[in-house]
């Protein structure tokens, strides 16, 4: 089961912290890909921790909204 499974590349291109990729997702008893690119911009140096955590807090959202068995 790939469910969760998540392939991604990361990038740092200053100012941003970049990353793209695909995850899998089940509904309904069907796996599904779902595919996607980020790019967050960050001000100071010390904003690359926060901009990774947020893009991994997106990406977790993702997989668990693409999961459930409300709309799509």
């Amino acid at each position: 089961d790939r469910k969760g499974q998540v392939l991604a590349k990361t990038g740092t291109l200053n100012p941003s912290a970049n990353l793209a990729g695909y995850f899998y997702a089940k509904r309904n008893g069907v796996m599904h890909k779902y595919y996607f690119a980020m790019l967050v911009e960050k001000n100071g140096s010390g904003e690359s921790t926060m901009a990774r955590n947020f893009i991994e807090a997106m990406v977790r959202y993702w997989i668990n909204y693409y999961s459930s068995k409300e709309g799509e």
